[in-house]
């Protein structure tokens, strides 16, 4: 009878340890979507700045308001910049946030 209490209380438990490491797995797996999230809507954001940024600089050396000169290669290098490396990053994050997150393939 004793042994038989002790293997139940063992089972409990067990099963409380269980639950536990279930619990920190699945905010473990919050925490990284959140980051990710957090992640995309910088990148979103900086992506939106840098193009109308560059875009305000493309329309002023149109216009040449208020004597804005640039030389037409740094124009050619501004936009390049801008959208390659921003749009870059945007990607590797979407790719990122679309992969399954390690331990969810079990």
């Amino acid at each position: 009878m004793a042994a038989t209490r002790k293997l139940l209380k063992a089972g409990r438990e067990n099963l409380r340890l269980q639950e536990y490491i279930a619990q920190v797995i699945a905010t473990t797996i919050e925490s990284d979507q959140a980051i990710k999230r957090e992640t995309i809507r910088f990148l979103r954001r900086a992506y939106c700045c840098s193009l109308i940024a560059t875009f305000l600089i493309i329309l002023l050396q149109g216009f040449k308001l208020g004597g804005f000169t640039l030389p037409d290669s740094f124009l050619h290098w501004l936009g390049g910049a801008t959208v390659g490396q921003i749009a870059g990053l945007f990607v590797m994050a979407f790719r990122a946030k679309s992969l399954p997150l390690r331990g969810d393939d079990q």
